[in-house]
């Protein structure tokens, strides 16, 4: 992976899972995410859910990755 790799996370409207944080911070990667709701809101499908992607919101975070 290119030293100059960024890495952004799609999750749930949930508490954060450090995982991939960890994993980026690890190998001095910058680490972003961006929370979504799940399409079937109510339904526990854990890490298997559909998300809803505010594309202004992901436009944004994209933008803010390549400065």
């Amino acid at each position: 992976m290119p030293e100059n790799a960024k890495v952004l996370e799609i999750n749930k409207n949930e508490s954060p899972n450090l995982c991939y944080y960890s994993l980026a911070s690890s190998i001095n990667l910058e680490y972003f995410y961006q929370f979504c709701p799940s399409v079937c809101e109510g339904v526990d499908v854990d890490n298997n859910a559909d998300l809803r992607v505010d594309i202004k919101k992901l436009r944004e975070n994209v933008e803010a990755m390549l400065q």
